[in-house]
């Protein structure tokens, strides 16, 4: 049905999506690259959350903490409960800890699922947004956007 509406639009195969390029050229197109937080770990201020409850945003340069792997992982270093509060950084949450399929505290261990902090967190860019957002969050307390 979306083809035949494209067919009658006049659009060809290279204008329907939002790059401009050719399918078949995908491996050649680049995305656009904005610019990161330069702020150091410890020097930064929080992010506003994008809706309550979504992840915590990373606030600070993350140049060289990646690859992030179960036996390396830079982010515990300052925000593992213990540390986090003397460093004023985000302390993981006490849901990072428990084993939620089984209803189990790990008792300070983080829980495997949670070692790889860049699969939720992100460091927001300042890319021009391909389209408007008209998203509008809501917080119930004044408290939930950080």
């Amino acid at each position: 049905m979306a083809l035949a509406a494209d067919k009658k639009s006049g659009l060809s195969d290279d204008e329907i999506g939002f790059r401009k390029t050719p399918l078949m050229d995908e491996d050649k197109t680049m995305p656009v690259e904005g610019k990161y937080q330069a702020a150091l770990p410890g020097s930064s201020k929080t992010v506003d959350r994008s809706f309550e409850n979504s992840p915590p945003l990373i606030p600070h340069d993350a140049t060289g903490m990646s690859p992030i792997t179960m036996s390396m992982n830079e982010c515990l270093n300052c925000h593992m409960p213990e540390n986090a509060k003397g460093l004023k950084a985000t302390a993981i949450p006490r849901s990072h800890f428990m084993d939620i399929s089984e209803g189990k505290d790990l008792k300070g261990q983080l829980n495997g699922h949670n070692y790889n902090c860049t699969q939720c967190h992100v460091q927001p860019s300042t890319v021009t947004p391909l389209i408007d957002n008209r998203f509008k969050p809501a917080f119930r307390g004044k408290n939930d956007k950080h």
